[in-house]
């Protein structure tokens, strides 16, 4: 008959045996948690910049492409030339002003809200 390793150990032998693996176990076990530690710690530097950085364009494509004479001045010339249709566009322009700065106002409490949650989140530190 023919007794394998294991048969010719000791009981004590063989317990250390065990622990010595269930060390070793434990210790990959702690370096793959410290790992992954660090890579949470990475992502969470990064993810709120990258979040707020996406958002601001996704609102920003979606904003309503506008004429840039709002800015240049060249409204307040057009209503003094006398011509009807200038008048008729007066509204018209000033309800998209006021609705580029409720957008503006609500990309920016997006962008804060964003801010907020993100240091919100708790940090959990590994040693």
């Amino acid at each position: 008959m023919q007794t394998s390793q294991d048969e010719m150990l000791s009981q004590p032998q063989q317990q250390i045996l065990e622990r010595n693996d269930y060390v070793s176990e434990l210790e990959e076990i702690e370096e793959e948690v410290n790992q992954m530690a660090e890579r949470i710690a990475e992502y969470r530097g990064t993810i709120s910049v990258q979040l707020k950085t996406t958002v601001s364009s996704v609102l920003t494509a979606q904003r309503p492409v506008l004429g840039t004479h709002f800015d240049d001045g060249s409204e307040s010339q057009s209503g003094s030339s006398g011509d009807l249709s200038s008048d008729v566009e007066g509204p018209i322009e000033s309800g998209h002003i006021a609705i580029l700065a409720g957008e503006e106002q609500k990309e920016q409490l997006l962008k804060q809200k964003i801010s907020e949650n993100a240091s919100a989140i708790p940090v959990v530190f590994i040693d």
